[in-house]
């Protein structure tokens, strides 16, 4: 995925239908890598030319598409992940960088469901 759409997703320049476009043969590849145990999930992020700070609202914003069921559990593992590794993406605080943690690693953190997301949201407000 090229960075530089999320930083639009995130300025509402686009929409949540096409980074989800764009990311699904990613996420495909990701789902299938992680029912096979012991194996690495690839994650594809192309960084641009820009640095974004990722607040609170953003992460809560993912999480509220994530309850309204715009979103599936893959997908946003998958984003938190991206956001984590890319380097044109840093974190505004210490609320964030866990939120995205519990977000990206379902395997140390439990699945991400209702209860989860919800108790991420409180803790980013």
């Amino acid at each position: 995925m090229d960075m530089r759409k999320l930083r639009r997703f995130f300025i509402k320049e686009v929409g949540i239908d096409d980074i989800l476009t764009e990311i699904e043969p990613e996420v495909d590849a990701y789902g299938k890598a992680l029912a096979k145990r012991g194996a690495s999930a690839p994650v594809h992020g192309t960084n641009g030319q820009f640095t974004y700070v990722v607040k609170n609202y953003d992460i809560q914003r993912l999480c509220e598409l994530y309850l309204q069921g715009k979103v599936s559990e893959l997908h946003i593992n998958y984003l938190a992940n991206l956001i984590e590794l890319s380097e044109s993406f840093k974190l505004e605080n210490d609320a964030v960088r866990e939120a995205l943690f519990e977000l990206s690693s379902p395997e140390l953190n439990g699945p991400v469901n209702e209860k989860s997301v919800r108790e991420i949201i409180r803790n980013l407000n």
